[in-house]
């Protein structure tokens, strides 16, 4: 029996370039899916290298996993304390007959090591890693509906008619993982402060200005056309599909996995078109997202949307896809587990631990509203009923077990694997881009964005520390941070070549961040302004007054206008040219005196009756 043919149409082959032209990484190799049993894992590649290296796992497989095999004395009989009834029937008619607690036995578990794939598994850049997540096809979407909402608005100032490009588009998204970085807290101050000189970052001032950070903010689309969306998601367009379709592709999770849901926050826009509630807050409400995450690395494998309130067996199997036939194990919350979906998830040879709710039909009513601490086990068929646990393990005090190894420890597991998935939100919230947003320009679709652009940095994080070329122990604050400058860089470097009206000050902060040389850029501003401000530029043919011509007065008896100025409407001036006497203003005269000019200058009857009366009207202020 082959693969399923969705999982094998949703396995990526990486193959980019840019539509701009530029180079800008280089994927290596391909990754081909070939067709094999369901005894073989089609995600696990076999091979151990990421085991050897030394990585912080998030999970110790030493809390829920027994030995090998158990001596006949470890071997736990039935418990001691009787309860009244050996049998108890649920709700729904099902029996559950009690059991002795399984021994352990040889051992039946799979070795699926948390891996990359095809390029993700060699990458050396985490800037590479990055651009697998989010790849070139996403971002040139997003510059083409951006400008093409550009050039629907029409503004009047410079920075507003501009278009953009996958250069600044690169940089707008970096500027916005560093200010996640620099502005992650619960109460941030307005961002235009990172532009300032006294509390901003010189990366943010060198990249862009802040009113273009702004006006790209307000533009971002990420379709074409968002007047003829049929459905609200619709204004992400295939985004999110792309994303969630490359992390599964790059990826292949560990023994062990966990199901739960995330409700997005979207209280804030008044015209959010979804209305799921938040379990602890019935008063805030936001679009919910239900997960797979990799219990060892708290990587997010597989996402989806869900559109109904109430929890379907279908987003189950859709989360499942990649996974089933490999024997790992799946871990449900309550609102996800019932007995016919574990026995569905046991028929794609998956072992399942479920905690299951107090309604749930399928759990005998006594063993729900049992106030008894004591572990007990139960069975029917292939299900394993285990009662009696603590409460904060579960709230019913019971759990599920469906074709579990028995070397696994259920309880343990569940309560080790449990809180993986909010462990992942509450790391991407920690430095989360959601901080960017203004009050004023915030909504929805920006946020649902804002998410993505977390979701990504966070796998690729953890990408980058599995793979072979990369560093296991970077931190998640360094990994964006190293991001943000990675994704500027092409914009300063453009910046600095091609702007040649740059101020000088500016010019130095791009070149002290791009560790370029900045004894280069003074020595040619020292020129430029050398020669700019150069003594005795004026030919030597023209520097002497040719025989024969007799200098005339500076001033015109009339006002005329300015043959070097450009505007018909100026203001006219008496100045003049003292050869030819064509009236030019002061910016268009070069004035030189009798001494450098060589030549004594013969003034007039009117000149010399105003030297004198100035010197006059001098002698008599002095005598005042």
């Amino acid at each position: 029996m082959s693969i399923d043919d969705s999982v094998l149409a949703n396995i990526k082959t990486q193959n980019e370039s840019d539509d701009d032209g530029e180079t800008f990484i280089e994927v290596l190799g391909r990754f081909n899916e070939h067709e094999t049993s369901l005894n073989y894992d089609p995600l696990y590649e076999g091979d151990d290298e990421v085991e050897r290296k030394k990585f912080k796992w998030q999970c110790d497989e030493t809390q829920f996993i027994k030995p090998y095999k158990a001596e006949k004395d470890d071997i736990v009989g039935p418990s001691k304390k009787k309860i009244a009834k050996s049998e108890l029937r649920s709700l729904n008619g099902q029996v559950w007959s009690k059991i002795a607690p399984m021994a352990t036995i040889a051992d039946d578990l799979p070795e699926c090591f948390p891996t990359g794939k095809g390029p993700a598994k060699s990458a050396a850049n985490l800037l590479e890693v990055w651009h697998l997540l989010f790849d070139v096809p996403m971002l040139s979407q997003m510059v083409k509906s951006t400008n093409e909402e550009i050039k629907s608005t029409k503004r009047k100032e410079q920075y507003q008619k501009r278009l953009t490009d996958m250069t600044e588009m690169r940089a707008w998204l970096g500027l916005n993982y560093l200010c996640g970085v620099l502005r992650n807290t619960l109460c941030p101050g307005p961002i235009e402060e990172l532009w300032t000189l006294e509390l901003g970052n010189a990366i943010f001032r060198a990249t862009m200005t802040y009113k273009r950070f702004e006006y790209l903010s307000k533009c971002l689309r990420c379709v074409d056309r968002p007047e003829d969306l049929t459905h609200p998601l619709d204004a992400i367009g295939d985004m999110w599909e792309k994303l969630v379709i490359n992390c599964r592709s790059y990826y292949a999770p560990s023994d062990f996995c966990m199901i739960d849901e995330h409700i997005l926050d979207l209280t804030k826009d008044p015209q959010s078109p979804f209305d799921h509630h938040i379990p602890p807050q019935t008063n805030r409400k936001g679009l919910r997202f239900i997960t797979m995450c990799d219990a060892k690395t708290l990587y997010i494998s597989n996402a989806i949307v869900a559109i109904n309130s109430d929890p379907l067996d279908e987003e189950v199997y859709q989360l499942i896809s990649d996974i089933k036939g490999s024997r790992r194990c799946l871990c449900l919350r309550e609102r996800f587990s019932s007995l016919e979906l574990m026995q569905k998830l046991k028929q794609n040879q998956l072992q399942v631990v479920a905690s299951m709710d107090k309604t749930a039909e399928d759990i005998p009513s006594e063993l729900c509203n049992d106030p008894s601490d004591e572990e007990t086990w139960y069975s029917k068929h292939d299900d394993t009923l285990v009662c009696g646990l603590d409460k904060s393990i579960t709230q019913t005090g019971c759990l599920v077990t469906n074709g579990l190894s028995a070397r696994i420890d259920g309880k343990k597991l569940y309560q080790v694997v449990k809180d993986s998935n909010t462990k992942a939100y509450e790391q991407m919230k920690r430095y989360s881009t959601r901080y960017v947003q203004a009050k004023n320009m915030y909504s929805w679709p920006m946020e649902f964005f804002y998410f993505m652009l977390d979701l990504t940095a966070f796998n690729a994080w953890i990408l980058y520390r599995l793979s072979q070329n990369g560093d296991p122990e970077i931190e998640h604050r360094d990994f964006l941070r190293q991001l943000g400058l990675y994704l500027t860089q092409q914009q300063l470097k453009q910046r600095i070549h091609m702007n040649l009206k740059m101020p000088l000050p500016l010019k130095l902060q791009i070149t002290e961040i791009l560790g370029e040389n900045v004894q280069a850029v003074l020595a040619s501003a020292s020129r430029a302004t050398d020669a700019t401000n150069k003594v005795g530029s004026i030919p030597p043919e023209k520097a002497m007054i040719p025989e024969g011509i007799v200098l005339q007065s500076r001033e015109n008896d009339n006002r005329r206008r300015c043959r070097g100025c450009k505007s018909r409407n100026g203001s006219k001036i008496k100045t003049r040219c003292q050869q030819c006497l064509v009236p030019y203003c002061m910016r268009h005269l070069i004035s030189r005196c009798e001494k450098c000019s060589g030549y004594e200058l013969q003034h007039s009857d009117l000149d010399t009756s105003k030297v004198e009366e100035s010197l006059t009207a001098d002698f008599d202020a002095s005598q005042d």
